[in-house]
Order: structure tokens, then C-alpha cells, then sequence
């Protein structure tokens, strides 16, 4: 913070831009009686003679002005201000806008520059500022000397550039003025009449004290720097002459994306230029005309820029000048990249990296551009091995010039070594590979660069013996012209790695024959095809095929490569010999004719395209269709060109056969054909256009419109639209088709049970209502064997009698009718049918139908068997009002016990369960009305419903909702997408309307979700019904998680020694030692040893990650094990354990191969970027386009070429004739394009790029091309004259010319955006890791897998189908985690639906027991029991808390490990002395109560109060904030505020939010629910219980599971806030009342505190 010498003004360094400080400046000069000679008059005396003496002219002065200062409890831009002033009556707000050229005008709250949008209108920011001010001011109206009145506050807007604002509505210009204008205020005439003081007022400026109080205290900071949407969060690099500074920025809209901002300063810079803007323009412009030409020479390159993202105006380009360049993820400068990342990445990683780095400059020194500024500064990197280069304001480039005389001001300095370069002769590129040599030798020792690491550098290299050292020599020596040349030295020198394999021709010799196939196969008479490469016709009744001049003995390896791999797949076909393809019956090489031969039976039949189907067969045949394209893709077979004209059907049963496969092609390129593909046809596999095709054609034969409805086939139009909606895994497989075949080939009226009954005059129907006919079972009067079972749905309401000693029903009563089914139905029914009753007049009655439909239903059984256990409930109508009371206080805490019934689902009955009733738990709606078009669009639709709670609630603006409606066999159908921003309570706005939506009626039902959910859904439903069909690696593993499963765990017979053991002994970065305890150990062994399902049970801070490391470790090393998956729920715990297991890997010297999947990068640590899949994809990618011409030319001698030849061709092909190809294209595209606008745009694009590559052609290759040739002759030419230089035949040529567009087919496949290696790495890769949901992506085909050991950590938060995903692939199975936290996340509403699905929807039963997560299934079976292992030492928690937490939780077996205690808490508040206090609220009786008055959560504003009460405590006191924040480790909040409902997380946040806090608290601090916290930890804990009531209702805190995770979370102190009163009696057995039992008998000194709280609240 500095002052001004003229108005006494306080600036804050940081925020403010040059232009801002220069009009305070001038405002400081104004305001200000400055004397002749430029001095200040001395301060003193009293406040009358500085208003006499210092600006006498007047006598309004002193005033005082403060400016670039925020708010620190303020967020946004209303508490950031540019200059407060203080005068003697009144405070003035400025907010300065150097804004010029074009004229300001506003539209609503929007002001717009010339036709730029500006944002929200100036005036309303500061509008907003000025009552931010006012409220603050408010508060200290008692201080003033014009006491009992709060100053006037006033803003302006003031203009201080030249743009004309008179434009503006006069309420925006009232608060609008020039700097000119403003600075009249320094008259007392024109201030007196703009602002009318009142004359008590006049004594403001006798209170300065009082404002500095408020403005130099820790209430404020500097004002942030925001430019362009980016606010700044450091400085982290500044120009040597201070020409710029760089700042790491954080946007303003996206949470975590970050740029580089750079603010010129110009002022720094000598010279013409820097004084005008055209100048100042030029020297801007100057880094994006290289940029610019970069992007037309090599998008690729360009795209390993940093860019600009500052829209450019030369006329605003001012002094100081300020743009924001897009900084990649992840990406850090050079010297910090080394520091963080250096040592940790191998030689072969660091290599690999610097070969990529030269590969970018030479790149660049290819398009004749130098970087002349290559060092720390202009080099980012990231641990995902990428590249980006910035800083080309001094570049070298002859086209576009040099910036000259300003080089040397504007750059910062490449590293260099004088002595080792004659200056005097190198050129710009050479001292560019000078700069890169040093560069190269830092990267490749892991040094950072600085002038040290270089003073001694030409003895480091010379006396190195690594075998770069002479390269990197030469390199800084200036002895290679370019970094091209530098990069081939590199290569040459580089040892001789994985040998480059070559084809051996041998493995051909076992299909070769002496036969010529004209001769051993002679035709009989027309040739059916007959071309230079290919015949086809028929020999003595069977189809022969030959392939000409391939295969022979010596042909080019790529070709006899591909005649292997076809010849391969014939040996699969021939071994399976499908039913669906023509038998197979020879098949070789005939060495004679130099030819490739396959003969197979002729199919008598036709086409598909001919065929003429009656109706009733075209269902069958495409059944076959399907399952014959079904099974060749299981044997890893497709055909890729799949069309009616190469399906053929036999003339008499219609049987379908596939030909034209396998067929073989002499280059590279797959046959595709467009119409049966889908549009991205070259980004799908050659499975999904055979997919794709399959429903095409199904459509035609069937008569519907592609991508339109079928009233005939209406389930498989309805399934080829879920295909073409569905971007991920639409024509991945074709089980949803297949699904809707059989749903049409066996589609019937619903399935109705018709009964008759005794005494009704009318038939009735009752029909499920979705779907759904509830069931409810009850006792009736007519006696203790027969129930009353109640049907309810559509039309009404049937009671019928069952007797349960018959099991049948005997009796029923007449139905009610009713148009609607009452939501209390659904909640009181226990089970649900999905059949309709029909109830008939008739005598005798006859139920018989009903008893045999319900007579295996697991679920009525299970309804009755409850109703059994059910104790009579006493008729309370009769009794006394005391006895009522006491029973109703007892209702309260015991109706919310344990359960009274215990209910034992078989693990397949809950899995199919879980399943069924997945979707009727998403948010939905019942219409109370027709779905009806809207007035102002014909294109949406309106869903009208009732409901208090808005089902849309849950969903975020940015989600894509869609719309779904669920049919009576559970079949899910997509009927539009929510339009979220159109859509209000009580109704439904869709778009994109499927036309089942407009028969939508009254009653319907209609459910929502987002379709990332539908994409998890999908992803586990697959998967647990693999498990379920016993499809799955373990076909038994179902078994294994059955409560009641006793099976024998298969022993393994491991042995694992001590020495084994001390391997893992380690120190942490603290010192302390780490080794696996005895339990650890034994539990290693234990589930080593037995499976194949394994399970560890891991309390709290027991070491579950070290163990994993450990284990997946020896797996490795010791076993031997090659492909192990680890899944966790989290991304954090699967990172946390995946870097621990790499450390022990490196600290022990075992290789270890592993990939990280995730779908986004943000979500992989810094410690696994390297290993990510993208990143894995992108190395490879970038060290292909490196290498590609040493990789050919390896081939030269198995060609017989030189191979700088083959080196020139392929380089040719890769660089000139792609850009020639992609020439031609656009300019075929002209053909097809009819608008104009396009047709304009597309002009100078294709103008542009003929003019490069005729100018490319006739510089790099000496061809001259006249402008009556295309370019495309240029490829002739210069092949012609290649082959001339090196005595190559054009025979010869052509092999190498496949060869080149090989390698450009792998250019082009790398480069895809669709590229799919993730299956590889999943296939290839020891330790493949991510999400238990995002592994099942389908491109990563976990599911076709097979992993030796699958370990799933936080196994017992997840639910069935998130276990499924990984466990379908294992050989064996170990889960981690913990049954006694936090179980699997279900939905009340899928609670519900789940409850009625099992026939357990019953007040008696705890649902919640019955959902327990799969892992305690099978922890407490028999089976379990032999195959499991718990850790009980924990190193988390002091020892009064994990005591605590052992006997409430754990039974007393979880012991305390040793473990420093900081010594800092005899500073802290009172309330944190103790390990262990409990504030209790109490004694503040009715104000310590919950309330809930806000929705379905509970809320407490008194224990509120006490959290901030507190926090505010430790804010203020110094020494131990000081000493508590020494042990911050990274992110890590040390506070952890524990909220037991969600309500009052939001409250105690929104408290926390609006409190006055010093710069950092903030960041110490984490607010969160518990079912947010498990796997987290903090060094203090705050925990709100919230419940409190007069009924003293435990509400879900009666469930030990939650209550668990919320105690053990903390390492040092536990602080429970709450009503302690609530826990004393009545709810003693609850886990909160054993907390306070024990606390109570241990006492304060085994460190257990009661406190009473004070009323704050």
C-alpha cells in the first residue's frame, strides 16, 4: 500500500491497471492545493487550519480518498472498489472506465461499446457498491462527529477515455460523467450545487480515523485484477524491464479453469513505438501474426501454443494493456514442471519428453520460424508428457519480419552459454538448438535452469558418459542448422530399444501350396468378377475367390503381413464354420498363380434387396439376421460392410446367410458404404456399421421411415431411436433391439385374471396404474386364518379373502370404483402385481384364477409370513389420557427403534430388485391433466401435474433432462427433453417431442433424469445382470454374497514371510516409521490365502490404503500377478491408493505398468497424470508424428531401399499430399454447397490454402506448377523425381507408397478424436484403476476382460450394480471397506419402490436393514467368516476419540496406535481443551430446538450460532491459529464442521459466507453433511446434531452407521453440539445416548468435557 502526495490517498498494490492509477492521480492532483514550486503544504495543526491553510481556495479540503481495495467478507465485484473518496460532507464511490473510439449505449441492465457487449451496466455495479458501503458506514453512525447520522453515500461512473456516453438513458447518465467533469467538483460552487450538503454535515473529513479503521484494518485486500471473464490468483512471472507481468488467472464462470493473463506496461518500454497505439498494436500483434501463420503452415503445431483469447482492437491498445492467453490443463513452465515432476519420471519418460520437445521446434523451424527466446519462461509442460509453447513476440520470421530494434527490450532471454557459441556466424535457428541443447541436458538430468546449473555445464556434458552427452554438445556448439537435424543426431545416437518387428515370412509357408487355382479350381464359364487383382466365379458348384500377386515368397513384410492376418481369420471361420456364412472348404496360397484362393459352398437364394417376404416372416428373419452379426462379433469377427446386397436368403426357410466375408483388400483402406453406416462413418468401428446396419435394414424390410414411428412395430422404432439418441452406446451391441424383436414377435393384449363374484350387477376392470397394482395385506374379522388382501389401480379398488390354511382365496367384496389410484395406496400397499382383475357378475364365486397368478409370488408370501410376525395392537380408544400421554412419549422413540422384524431377501431376489425399480425412483410426475401443445410453439409440449416439491428441483440448469415413461414389462421409452428454463411449478416444458408424448392423458405417470444417469444406469444394469445370468469370469460369485451362503473359501496356499513384510517398512514425510502392524499382517495372509471373494473390513484411520499398496505390490513383484483392476466409489481414494502403490513400486525397484481412466483429466491427481489414458494416447500420438520416418525407414531392408528414400516418400505423403487430398476435398465440397454465406466463407479459406502448398511444392520440392495445373499433379511429379535421385523402379515405389499411407492411416487414426486405445490399456496394462462407474465405459470393455485380482475400496458405500461393473471380470475378488459406515445411497422413492418390488412395505420392517450394503452380506455369512479379515489398530484419532468411537461402535476391539498429538490446544478456546467435549444446549431449553419450516430437512439456528460463535474464537486467536495452521497439509481444511442434516449445512455455510473473516480462515475451513465426509478427516471437528424436539424423537440419528463416520473424522479434537438432554433416558440404547453414558462415566480427566452452551442464539 502506497500514498499519493497530493489528495491523501491510499492505494492497495495489485488490482488496478496503469490507466486506473492515472486518473487518480490527476483526481489526486485536482482535489488538492498544490503549491507553485509542486511541494505539499505541511500537515498539522487543527482540523480549521488545514481547512484554512491547506486548500484555502475554498475551504472544503482536507479530504482523504482510499482506492484498489475489496471487501473481504464481500463477494463479487460490490465490494471491489476503484476509489473511495471522503470529503467534508459526503462519500463519492468511483468506478473508472477507460473505455474509447466507439460510442456507449445501453440495452435493459446491458452496456455495449460500439456493437461489443460491455456486461452489466457500470452504474448498477456500483449502485450495488454504494450499498454494500452504506450498510458498513450504518454500523458506526454513533462515531461520527455528526452523531446519530450515517454519511451520504454517492457514486459515479467516470469516463476516462474518449468514447462518446451521451447515448446513455438519462437514469445511467445522472451517474455517468467525464474525468473532466468530475474533476470540476474541486469548486466549491459546482460542488455545493451538484450535492446541496447539509450544513451539519460538513464536518465528515474531522473523521478519517474512523474510516481508516474500516478500510486499512483486515476488512479489506487488494482489489482483485479482473480482465476478460479471468480474475488474477498470482503473479508468476515478470519481464527483466518490467515490459509485462504475468498472472495466474481463474475464470469467472468456469470452476477450475485457469489462464494466463499478461498486463503490458509500456510505459517500461523505450522508444516511438510504445508512445502511440498504432505502435503499441504492432509490437502486440506481432505474437499473433506468427501464431496466425503457424495455425495455416501446421494446425498441430498451433494447437501446442499458448493463444490469445483477447479479441483484438488496435485502438484500445493503451500503455498499460492487458489479454488473457489460454493456458492448457495441467500445464506448468518449465522450471517448476522439473522441480515437481523431474525426479519422478524415469529416463525413458524423460527422454521421451525431450524428444517431443526438439520434435515441436523443428516443427517449427520447417515453416522457417525461429523462437529466439527459448528458456524457463516460454516452455510449459505437463506431468501428462504434453507441450506448449509461448512467448513469440521476438520470433525470427521472414515472411511477416522482425520487431527489429525492439527485440531485445521485448525479449526476455534465451538461455544461453556464451563461451560454447561463435555468435558471430550462427543463424536464429542454430541458436534456437543451442538454447534447446540446454534446455534438453536440464530435462534430461531433472536440473532446473538457472545461472548456477549453467556455470558449469561444458564440463558436466563433456565429462558425462551417458550416451545424449555427445549429441547435446554438438547441439549447444551450434553444430546442426535446425532442430530437425538436432532431432535425427538425437536418433542415430539413440541404443537400439524394442527391436521394430518385421514380418517373418516363414509363418506363411503353412498356407502355401504348388498349385496354380485357375488349374486346381477351373471355372465354368463367365467370370462373375475379373479385375487385375481379383476373380470370382464358380467351379464344380462352389464359389471361388482369388486374390492376384499377393502372398508371395519375398513380397513387401506390410503387405504378407495383412495376407497373415487375413488368412488367420479364415482359420477362426473355418474352425466355428457358422451356420449363417457358406461352409468354408479350402483356402491357401497357390504358389503357382502367385495368388490367394478361398472356396465355399454357392447359396441358393436371393438378396435381401430382392427378396420378397410375406409380413409374417419379415420378424423371423431379422431375428436371424440379428443373431448371426451377434455371434460372429463374439468370435471377434466383423464384416464392416455390411449392405441387402451381400445378405443373402436360402428360397426355403428363409435362412440368412453373410457373404462377402472375410474379404480381403490390397490396400489398407476398409471397404465402408455410407447409406448403412452411421454419419460419423469413419469414427465408428466396423461393429457398428455392421450394428447400424442390421437396424437399417430391418426397417426397410419392415416397411418404417429411418428414425421415424411405427403404429405396426412400435417397440422397434421406438429401440432404433434409443439407438440414434443414445451418443455413447448407440450401436454398441444389439441387445436393446433384440430386446424389442421379441417384444413384437410376442406382443398380446395385457395379460388379465377374470374371477366372478357373487352380488355385483356390472363387470369391472382394475388396471395397474404404470404398470403397478397394489397389493395390501391386512387381518380380516373373520378369523386368525383368513387375511384380507386389497387390490388397487385404475378403475378402482378390490378387496378379496384369503384363507391361509387353503392358500387360496375364498371371498371378496364388491369393488369401488375410482378413476384415480391415491398416492397413500402406493405408500400403504405392501407389494405390487403388474396384471389387471377383471371382476364378472357371476354365482358361484370363482377366484381361482387369482389364487394360481399369486400362488408363487415370493412377495405375497413374504407379506403374509410379516403379517404373522406382527404383534395385535392394543384398541386404544377406551383408554385414560395418562396412559395415552405416556404411550405417545414412548411412540416417539420406539416406533423409530430397531425393527421388530428381521427379513432375510435372498441376494438374487434383491439384485433383480434393485433393478426393476431403478428408474421409479427418479423424480416424476402424475399429469393431472392431457398433455397439451403450447400457444407460441408448435415444437413443444406442456405436461400439467400438482405437487408441493418441485420434481425438477434436484436437476442443475446445464443438465440434459430427459423424459421418460416406463410401460407395463418395465420398458423404458424417452418421450422428449425437458426444457428446464421454460418449465415453472406445476408444469413441464419439453422439446425435441417424440410423438408418444401428445396420447399422453390424465393419470399418467412420467419420470426424469439426466442422461449421464441413463449412461450409469445402462453401464450397470449390463453388468449385474451378467452376474446374475452367471455369466460373469466367477459364474458362483452371486452365491458368495448370500447371507445364508456356507460354501468352503477356496485356499490358495501363499506363503508370505517376514522378510516379505519389512519391505513396506518406510518413514513418511514427518519422520515417523510405517510398517504393517500384526493385524495388518495376518489379515494380508488371511485373504491371500482365501477366496475367491476376500473382504476386509477397515474401521476408521486403520490403514486401509497402506495395505492396498502393499498388497497389490507383492501381487506384482511376488506372484507374479499380470493384470490387476482397483475401483473405488471416489476419485480421490482411487488416486490416493494408485500413487501409494506406484511409491512402494519405485522406493522397491518393480516395474509396473498402470492406467488411470477417467472421463475427465480435472479428476486425476498431479501424481497419476502421467498415467492417464488420454495422456498415455496423446504421448504415443506425439512420438509417432516425431518418429514416423525412423520407424519406416527401419523397414529399408527387408524393401531393399535406401532408407532416405523411403524416409522422402513418406514424408511427402505425411506433409504435402494430406494437405493436396484435404485441397481437393474442399474443393469437391463446392459441389454441395447451395448458400452463399457458405460458399463465401469457404473462398478464402481454400484461396489461402492452394497459395501454401503451390508455394510449399515449389520452395521445399523446386517444382514450379503453372496456374492452369491442379496441385494434385504435383503428387506424379515429385514422386517421378524422387524415384529418379535414388534409382528406384516405380514397381518398387508402390510398396513404399502403401507403406507411407500406412503410417498416415495411423497419423489420421491417432489423431481422431474418437480414437479408442482405452480397450488396449485396459487389456495390456498391470493395474488398470478409475471409478467404479466410470470403468465401465463401454470403449474400455472391462466386460470383455479378465483380471486376476479385482479390488474395489469404499466397497461397502456401494451398491450392487457399481460392485457389478468391476467384480463381472474377476478371477478373484477383494473388497475393502467398512459396513459399520456409511451404507449404500438409496432414494426414499427408491426405497418405496424397492419395499412394494419384495412385498416389505410394511411399518414393522427397517428397509434400511434389508438394503445393507452387499458387503456386510457377505462379511457376516459363513462363508464370509472363512474369507474375511478386519484391521482394529487405528492411527487416526487421539486416543479419548478413537476409545470412544471402539465402544460405541466397534464393541471395544479397536485399539489406538501411537501417534503425536500437536501441543497447541491449551491455546484454543475453551471448548477444544479437552479431546472430547460436548456442548450442550439444553439449558437454553425451547431456543435449542430444530426446526422445519424449510422442506423435508431440519434445521437448527441455536447450534448454528454456536459453530460460528466458535469459529469466530479461533479466528481471533492469533498464536494458536497461527500454530494450527503450521500443520495445513496442501487443500486440507484443519476444521471440519460436521452437519447431520443437509438443512443445516446450507444454514451454517450461509452464516459462515456472511461473516467478517481474515484473508485464509476461509480456506481452513470445511462445511459438509455427513454423507459427504467418509474417507475425509480434519485436525478438528464441529459436529451439529441439529435434532432437538419435546417428543425427543431420535429422527435417523438412532442410526449408528452415520453417526460413526461423523465421530471418527477427527484427529485431535471432537467438539458435538447439541441437546444432551435428548440422550440421557430416552434414547440411552441409541448410539448418541451410549456416546453420552460413556463420556459421562469416563470423566474429564480420561479427557470427556461437558459444557453448557451460552446463550448466543
Amino acid at each position: 500500500m502506497k500514498k499519493e502526495s497530493t489528495l491523501d490517498i491510499e492505494i492497495w498494490d495489485g488490482g488496478l491497471q496503469e490507466q486506473e492509477i492515472e486518473a487518480i492521480r490527476k483526481i489526486g492532483a485536482a482535489f488538492s492545493d498544490a503549491q507553485p514550486d509542486g511541494k505539499s503544504q505541511a500537515r498539522g495543526g487543527s482540523i480549521r487550519d488545514q481547512l484554512q491553510n491547506k486548500l484555502g481556495r475554498n475551504g472544503m479540503f482536507p479530504w482523504k480518498g482510499y482506492a484498489g481495495f475489496r471487501f473481504v467478507d464481500s463477494k463479487g465485484k460490490e465490494g471491489e472498489f476503484d476509489l473511495v473518496i471522503v470529503t467534508h460532507c459526503n462519500v463519492i464511490i468511483v468506478e473508472l472506465k477507460d473505455w474509447n473510439h466507439a460510442p456507449i449505449t445501453a440495452n435493459s441492465d446491458i452496456w455495449f461499446k460500439g456493437d461489443k457487449n460491455m456486461g452489466r451496466s457500470p452504474v448498477s455495479v456500483t449502485r450495488s457498491k454504494q450499498y454494500t458501503l452504506y450498510n458498513k458506514l450504518k454500523r458506526l453512525t454513533q462515531r461520527f462527529t455528526n452523531k446519530g447520522y450515517t454519511p451520504f453515500v454517492e457514486y459515479f461512473v467516470v469516463m476516462t477515455g474518449n468514447a462518446d456516453f451521451s447515448q446513455l438513458p438519462e437514469v445511467e447518465l445522472r451517474h455517468t460523467m467525464s474525468l473532466k467533469d468530475f474533476l470540476k467538483f474541486a469548486d466549491k460552487g459546482v460542488f455545493e450545487k451538484h450535492f446541496r450538503p447539509h450544513p451539519a454535515s460538513k464536518v465528515l473529513n474531522q473523521d478519517f480515523q474512523v474510516f481508516d479503521e474500516l478500510f486499512q484494518s483486515d476488512n479489506t485486500a487488494p482489489k482483485a485484477l479482473k480482465i476478460g471473464g479471468y480474475t488474477a490468483v498470482e503473479e508468476i512471472f515478470k519481464h527483466p524491464n518490467a515490459v509485462y507481468k504475468e498472472y495466474l488467472a481463474s475464470s469467472e464462470i468456469s470452476k477450475g479453469t485457469e489462464a494466463l493473463l499478461r498486463v503490458w506496461n509500456f510505459k517500461n518500454l523505450d522508444g516511438n513505438k510504445a508512445v502511440t497505439s498504432q505502435g503499441r498494436a504492432e509490437i502486440v500483434s506481432r505474437e499473433r501474426e506468427v501464431l496466425q501463420f503457424i495455425n495455416h503452415q501446421n494446425r498441430d503445431l498451433y494447437n501446442h501454443c499458448l493463444r490469445s483469447l483477447t479479441s483484438f482492437e488496435k485502438d484500445e491498445v493503451t500503455s498499460q494493456y492487458s489479454e488473457v492467453y489460454e493456458l492448457p490443463p495441467g500445464h506448468v513452465r518449465f522450471n517448476e514442471f522439473v522441480g515437481k515432476y523431474g525426479q519422478s519420471f524415469n529416463q525413458t519418460d524423460r527422454l521421451n519428453l525431450t524428444k517431443l520437445l526438439i520434435a515441436k521446434f523443428a516443427d517449427l523451424h520447417g515453416i522457417k520460424i525461429a523462437h529466439r527466446d527459448i528458456a524457463d519462461h516460454s516452455l510449459w509442460l505437463s506431468p501428462s508428457k504434453e507441450i506448449a509453447l509461448s512467448n513469440f513476440i521476438s520470433a525470427y520470421h521472414q515472411p511477416i519480419g522482425t520487431v527489429g530494434d525492439y527485440r531485445n527490450s521485448l525479449s526476455v532471454g534465451a538461455v544461453e552459454v556464451k563461451e560454447m557459441l561463435d555468435d558471430a556466424t550462427t543463424t536464429p535457428f542454430q541458436k534456437d538448438v543451442h538454447a534447446l541443447g540446454l534446455v534438453s541436458w536440464h530435462l534430461l538430468t531433472a536440473q532446473r535452469m538457472s545461472p548456477k546449473s549453467l556455470e558449469n555445464i561444458q564440463n558436466e556434458i563433456l565429462s558425462s558418459s551417458e550416451w545424449y552427452a555427445g549429441v547435446l554438445l554438438e547441439a549447444v556448439t551450434g553444430q546442426y542448422k535446425d532442430a530437425s537435424a538436432f532431432f535425427d543426431a538425437l536418433k542415430r545416437a539413440e541404443p537400439q530399444g524394442e527391436v521394430i518387428p518385421t514380418f517373418d515370412d516363414s509363418e506363411l509357408e503353412a498356407y502355401r501350396h504348388p498349385i496354380n487355382h485357375t488349374r486346381q479350381f477351373p471355372d465354368q464359364g463367365d467370370f462373375l468378377v475379373s479385375t487385375d487383382d481379383k476373380e470370382v466365379y464358380f467351379s464344380e458348384g462352389r464359389l471361388v475367390k482369388a486374390w492376384l500377386n499377393v502372398g508371395g515368397k519375398g513380397d513387401d513384410s506390410v503387405s504378407n503381413f495383412r495376407v497373415l492376418a487375413f488368412l488367420k481369420r479364415l482359420d477362426k471361420l473355418a474352425a466355428v464354420n457358422p451356420t449363417y456364412l457358406p461352409r468354408i472348404h479350402e483356402y491357401g496360397l497357390a504358389s503357382r498363380s502367385s495368388s490367394m484362393y478361398f472356396v465355399t459352398d454357392v447359396v441358393d437364394g436371393t438378396t435381401w434387396a430382392d427378396s420378397t417376404l410375406d409380413d409374417a416372416d419379415k420378424l423371423g428373419v431379422i431375428e436371424k439376421l440379428t443373431d448371426a452379426v451377434e455371434h460372429l462379433h463374439g468370435i471377434g469377427i466383423s464384416h464392416g460392410d455390411l449392405h441387402p446386397g451381400n445378405v443373402m436368403l436360402d428360397r426355403k426357410n428363409w435362412n440368412v446367410y453373410l457373404i462377402d466375408i472375410p474379404d480381403f483388400s490390397h490396400n489398407t483402406a476398409e471397404v465402408k458404404n455410407h447409406r448403412y453406416s452411421p454419419e460419423n462413418i469413419d469414427g465408428c468401428s466396423s461393429e457398428q456399421r455392421d450394428i447400424f446396419a442390421v437396424l437399417r435394414m430391418s426397417c426397410e424390410l419392415l416397411g418404417i421411415e429411418w428414425d421415424g414411428e411405427s403404429k405396426e412395430y412400435p417397440r422397434v422404432s421406438d429401440a432404433i431411436q434409443s439407438e440414434l439418441m443414445d451418443v455413447e452406446f448407440g450401436f454398441k451391441d444389439l441387445g436393446r433391439f433384440k430386446k424389442a424383436l421379441t417384444s413384437a414377435a410376442t406382443m398380446e393384449e395385457q395379460k388379465i385374471v377374470e374371477i366372478l363374484l357373487n352380488g355385483i350387477d356390472e363387470q369391472t376392470t382394475i388396471f395397474p396404474d404404470n404398470g403397478h397394482l397394489f397389493v395390501k395385506v391386512e387381518p380380516s374379522k373373520k378369523g386368525q386364518h383368513v387375511l384380507l388382501v386389497t387390490f388397487a389401480g385404475i378403475g378402482g379398488t378390490f378387496c378379496a379373502f384369503y384363507d391361509k390354511e387353503q392358500r387360496c382365496f375364498v371371498g371378496g367384496l364388491p369393488p369401488r370404483i375410482r378413476s384415480v389410484v391415491d398416492f397413500k395406496v402406493a405408500d400403504e400397499s405392501q407389494f405390487e402385481i403388474s396384471m389387471a382383475i377383471r371382476i364378472k357378475p357371476g354365482r358361484p364365486a370363482q377366484l381361482s384364477g387369482l389364487s394360481e397368478h399369486l400362488l408363487d409370488d415370493g412377495a405375497f408370501h413374504r407379506a403374509i409370513e410379516m403379517l404373522q410376525m406382527v404383534p395385535p395392537e392394543i384398541d386404544e380408544s377406551g383408554l385414560s389420557q395418562q396412559l395415552k400421554d405416556v404411550f405417545e412419549r414412548a411412540a416417539a422413540t420406539v416406533d423409530e427403534g430397531r425393527s421388530d422384524i428381521s427379513v432375510d431377501i435372498s441376494t438374487q431376489a434383491l439384485w433383480r430388485a434393485i433393478l426393476a425399480t431403478e428408474t421409479e425412483s427418479s423424480p416424476n410426475i402424475e399429469l393431472n391433466g392431457a398433455s397439451i401443445k403450447p400457444s407460441d410453439t408448435d415444437s413443444e409440449l406442456i405436461l400439467p401435474y400438482e405437487a408441493d416439491i418441485d420434481p425438477l428441483g434436484a436437476f442443475a440448469s446445464t443438465d440434459e433432462v430427459e423424459a421418460i415413461l416406463i410401460d407395463q414389462d418395465g420398458a423404458e421409452k424417452v418421450i422428449g427433453a425437458v426444457f428446464l428454463k421454460k418449465s415453472a411449478l406445476n408444469e413441464v416444458r419439453l422439446n425435441r417431442v417424440r410423438s408418444s408424448a401428445y396420447g399422453l392423458k390424465d393419470g399418467d405417470s412420467v419420470f426424469f433424469r439426466t442422461k449421464q444417469d441413463r449412461a450409469s444406469y445402462r453401464k450397470r444394469k449390463a453388468a449385474l445382470e451378467r452376474l446374475l445370468d452367471r455369466e460373469g469370469v466367477l459364474p458362483d460369485l452371486l452365491d458368495l454374497f448370500d447371507p445364508a451362503c456356507d460354501k468352503d473359501a477356496t485356499p490358495y496356499n501363499i506363503s508370505v514371510t517376514d522378510e516379505d513384510f519389512a519391505r513396506y517398512d518406510r518413514e513418511d514425510q514427518h519422520g515417523n516409521k510405517i510398517s504393517l502392524n500384526e493385524q495388518q499382517r495376518e489379515a494380508f495372509t488371511k485373504l491371500l490365502n482365501y477366496g475367491p471373494l476376500s473382504l476386509l473390513q477397515g474401521p476408521p484411520g486403520t490403514g486401509k490404503t497402506e495395505f492396498i499398496a502393499a498388497f497389490v505390490h507383492f501381487l506384482v513383484e511376488k506372484l507374479d500377478v499380470r493384470r490387476i483392476l482397483l475401483v473405488s466409489q471416489s476419485h480421490e481414494a482411487v488416486n490416493t491408493a494408485a500413487e501409494r502403490i506406484r511409491k512402494h513400486c519405485g522406493r522397491l525397484g518393480t516395474s509396473l505398468e498402470v492406467v488411470r481412466f477417467s472421463n475427465r483429466e480435472g479428476a486425476v491427481s498431479h501424481g497419476l497424470k502421467d498415467v492417464y489414458s488420454q495422456a498415455i494416447t496423446t504421448e504415443k500420438r506425439e512420438l509417432f508424428n516425431a518418429e514416423y520416418r525412423y520407424r519406416v525407414a527401419a523397414l529399408s531392408d527387408a524393401l531393399g531401399l535406401d532408407a532416405e528414400f523411403i524416409s522422402k516418400v513418406v514424408e511427402a505423403e505425411l506433409k504435402l499430399f494430406k494437405q493436396i487430398d484435404h485441397l481437393e476435398s474442399l474443393l469437391k465440397s463446392f459441389e454441395n454447397v447451395v448458400d452463399e454465406e457458405d460458399v463465401k466463407a469457404l473462398k478464402p479459406i481454400v484461396v489461402e490454402l492452394d497459395e501454401t502448398i503451390r508455394t510449399k511444392i515449389l520452395t521445399d520440392y523446386g517444382i514450379a506448377l503453372s496456374k492452369e495445373s491442379n496441385v494434385s499433379e504435383a503428387k506424379s511429379i515429385l514422386l517421378s523425381n524422387i524415384c529418379s535421385e535414388y534409382g528406384v523402379r516405380p514397381n518398387e515405389a508402390k510398396r513404399v507408397r502403401a507403406l507411407a499411407r500406412i503410417s498416415r492411416d495411423m497419423q489420421d487414426a491417432l489423431s481422431g478424436e474418437r480414437v479408442n486405445c482405452d480397450e488396449f490399456y485396459a487389456r495390456s496394462r498391470q493395474l488398470v484403476t478409475g471409478t467404479c462407474v466410470g470403468i465401465g465405459q463401454a470403449h474400455i470393455g472391462i466386460h470383455d476382460n479378465i483380471y486376476d485380482f479385482v479390488i474395489i475400496d469404499e466397497a461397502a458405500r456401494s451398491i450392487s450394480s457399481e460392485l457389478a461393473i468391476a467384480m463381472q471380470s474377476a478371477k478373484r475378488v477383494l473388497l475393502v471397506g467398512d459396513h459399520l459406515q456409511l451404507p449404500p445411497l438409496y432414494s426414499d422413492a427408491h426405497k418405496a419402490a424397492l419395499a412394494r418390488k419384495l412385498g416389505i412395505n410394511d411399518k414393522h420392517t427397517e428397509i434400511d436393514d434389508v438394503l445393507r450394503s452387499d458387503f456386510a452380506r457377505a462379511f457376516n455369512s459363513e462363508y464370509g467368516k472363512q474369507a474375511s479379515a478386519t484391521l482394529l489398530t487405528q492411527y487416526r484419532m487421539a486416543p479419548p476419540i478413537g476409545n470412544l468411537v471402539s465402544q460405541t461402535f466397534y464393541d471395544g476391539k479397536l485399539t489406538n496406535g501411537s501417534r503425536a498429538i500437536p501441543d497447541i490446544y491449551q491455546g484454543a478456546p475453551s471448548q477444544l481443551r479437552s479431546p472430547v467435549t460436548w456442548l450442550d444446549t439444553s439449558s437454553l431449553g425451547e431456543h435449542a430446538n430444530h426446526l422445519s419450516d424449510r422442506g423435508v430437512s431440519i434445521y437448527n439456528r441455536c447450534e448454528a450460532e454456536q459453530v460460528i460463535d466458535l469459529l469466530k474464537q479461533i479466528s481471533e486467536r492469533g498464536q494458536f491459529l497461527s500454530d494450527l495452521s503450521g500443520l495445513k497439509d496442501k487443500d486440507d481444511a484443519l476444521i471440519g464442521v460436521i452437519c447431520m442434516y443437509a438443512e443445516q449445512k446450507r444454514l451454517i455455510r450461509q452464516k459462515f459466507n456472511q461473516g467478517i473473516w481474515s484473508d485464509g480462515f476461509k480456506a481452513l475451513v470445511k462445511i459438509d453433511t455427513v454423507d459427504s465426509y467418509q474417507g475425509k478427516e480434519n485436525r478438528i471437528i464441529i459436529l451439529s446434531l441439529t435434532r432437538a424436539d419435546k417428543q425427543k424423537s431420535p429422527g435417523f440419528l438412532r442410526t449408528p452407521n452415520r453417526i460413526n463416520v461423523a465421530m471418527s473424522r477427527a484427529m485431535d479434537r471432537l467438539l458435538i453440539i447439541g441437546n444432551a438432554e435428548m440422550w440421557k433416558t430416552h434414547n440411552k440404547d441409541k448410539p448418541l445416548g451410549q456416546v453420552f453414558t460413556y463420556m459421562s462415566g469416563m470423566g474429564e480427566d480420561a479427557g470427556y468435557r461437558f459444557i453448557p452452551a451460552k446463550k448466543s442464539c
